[in-house]
């Protein structure tokens, strides 16, 4: 069974740092790759609360080559 992480963007960007950083490292990224992916999610995240519509989904998912990360903007009103 193939885990699959949904959170909600919200200002508490530590929670979705931290549930990034767990579905990665259980996803197989260790080092410097992980704390890339977690800083990349930070920043998209921060963009979609400074620039966006504040408001959307982070999910993430484990691929056949790796992890993949969708960050949604509900866009912006």
């Amino acid at each position: 069974m193939e885990l699959e992480v949904r959170c909600p963007i919200s200002p508490d960007l530590g929670l979705i740092r931290e549930l990034v950083r767990i579905h990665g490292h259980h996803s197989g990224l260790r080092g410097h790759r992980l704390d890339d992916l977690v800083l990349a999610v930070n920043e998209a995240v921060t963009n979609v609360l400074d620039h966006g519509g504040k408001a959307g989904m982070v999910t993430s998912r484990r691929t056949r080559d790796g992890i993949a990360v969708e960050v949604l903007d509900r866009g912006a009103a």
